[in-house]
This record gives C-alpha cells, sequence and structure tokens, in this order.
C-alpha cells in the first residue's frame, strides 16, 4: 500500500498500528514495534528519498521507529509523555505535536472551547515552547491542530476555516482531515471512503492555504488537487 501511494506522488508516508478512532483499546507496545519497525526498515531502504512518519502514542514504538530509519515521530498524545521531545532531539528526528485532549474514550467528551480556534492555538503555543525549552531544534518542530481529537463537527471547520492563523506560530503545519468524521457528516454517511471528494476539497483549501503537510488515504485523488493548484497559481 505504501508503494502504491508513492507511485502516486506521496513524499511522506505516516505509518501507525494504533488506531486513534474513539472507544478504540490500546494495542501493547510489543505489537506496534512488531507492525511497524519491518515497514519502515523496507521502506527506508526501498525509498531512501521518501520521509517516513511514525505515529505512535508508545515511547517504545518511536524509539524502534528510529533506529529503523523514520525520520518524524507524530505523536498523537500531546506530549503526554515529555520524553518524546528527548528522543527526538537526541536523534535529531522532527516531532509532530499533536493538540489533543483525553484519550479514545474520552476525547468525545472534552470539547468544551469557549473559541477553539484560539484555545487551540494557546495550548500548541505552550507545548511547542516547553519543547523548545527542552532543547529541541525549531526547525525539528511541526505542529498539527489535532481534526477529530475532542472536536465537534462545527469546531473542526472553525479549525480548517481559520487554518492559516496557525502559520504565525512559526512551524510548519500537518493537517489529517481525510475522511474524518466531519467530512463525512457533509454527505451523511459513515463510510470513510465516502469521504474522499470532501477530503480533496478540503485539501485544496489546504493547499491554497500553504500548509506544508496534509495527510490523506487517497493520493490520487488529493494530488490533482494539487496540480490543479499549481495552476491555478501559475497563470
Amino acid at each position: 500500500h505504501a508503494v502504491d501511494m508513492i507511485e502516486s506522488g506521496a513524499n511522506c508516508i505516516d505509518i501507525g498500528a494504533q488506531s486513534t478512532k474513539p472507544k478504540t483499546d490500546l494495542v501493547s507496545v510489543v505489537y506496534e514495534i512488531e507492525k511497524v519497525v519491518p515497514i519502515v526498515t523496507a521502506l527506508k531502504t526501498a525509498f531512501p528519498h521518501i520521509e517516513i512518519s511514525v505515529d505512535t502514542m508508545s515511547l517504545g514504538c518511536a524509539k524502534g521507529a528510529i533506529d529503523a530509519g523514520a525520520d518524524i515521530i507524530n505523536d498523537v498524545s500531546f506530549l503526554s509523555n515529555p520524553e518524546f521531545v528527548n528522543i527526538c532531539k537526541e536523534a535529531d528526528k522532527k516531532l509532530v505535536i499533536m493538540h489533543s485532549r483525553g484519550n479514545s474514550y474520552t476525547m468525545d467528551d472534552l470539547t468544551s472551547y469557549e473559541n477553539v480556534v484560539d484555545e487551540v492555538f494557546q495550548e500548541l503555543s505552550e507545548k511547542t515552547a516547553f519543547a523548545i525549552s527542552a532543547g529541541m531544534p525549531r526547525e525539528n518542530i511541526i505542529v498539527d491542530v489535532g481534526f477529530g481529537f475532542a472536536k465537534t463537527t462545527q469546531q473542526n471547520f472553525a479549525l480548517l476555516k481559520r487554518i492559516k492563523e496557525f502559520k504565525s506560530l512559526g512551524f510548519p503545519i500537518l493537517a489529517g482531515v481525510s475522511r474524518k468524521r466531519f467530512l463525512q457528516d457533509v454527505i451523511n454517511t459513515r463510510e470513510p471512503k465516502d469521504a474522499d471528494i470532501q477530503t480533496m476539497l478540503a485539501t485544496s483549501w489546504l493547499i491554497q492555504n500553504e500548509i506544508e503537510y496534509v495527510r490523506v488515504h487517497n493520493v490520487e485523488l488529493s494530488n490533482q488537487a494539487l496540480k490543479f493548484n499549481d495552476r491555478l497559481y501559475t497563470f
């Protein structure tokens, strides 16, 4: 599947063995490592020019992935374990700091914000400041507003609409909207693949707002949005 995505135009592959969908149980660290590390090793051997990101909340999996050649650790726990900063700093790897609240069982109950954009901005600012104070190079930090993590459909759209404001944090931004529930809600479906058109539209919006990393499932369709926007701004 990763090879297919690369051949369709992906230049970064995000790998994970732990589902972050609501009400999902945690797998063991051993399971994560057994699933993730061989794939990282194989892809870095076959495609050394492709960035490999590993999506995990497990420090053990992150360490194993770094040893296998991963370029980015995508911490979806919002630095619940500050040691993520240290291992990425020592290995000179990039770290994604993604906004979230609670865990898969509690996050849907933690969507109370006075202003979701302002509060997510402030909380990301605090976490990135912590990472820098711990010695993390600024150029190795990527931020993610955490679409779908402790956010309602309305809140996700508010973040999407004002995503460019997060550029003022001074870090590259990763946006993971692909097939998310708030896009499924637009067409009243609970079949993720049915939201690929909505994902392409959101991807086009993110590209127009100069977001550096857009995490998608359907690379070919999303690449069409990229090509369209390239033409739009060429003429």
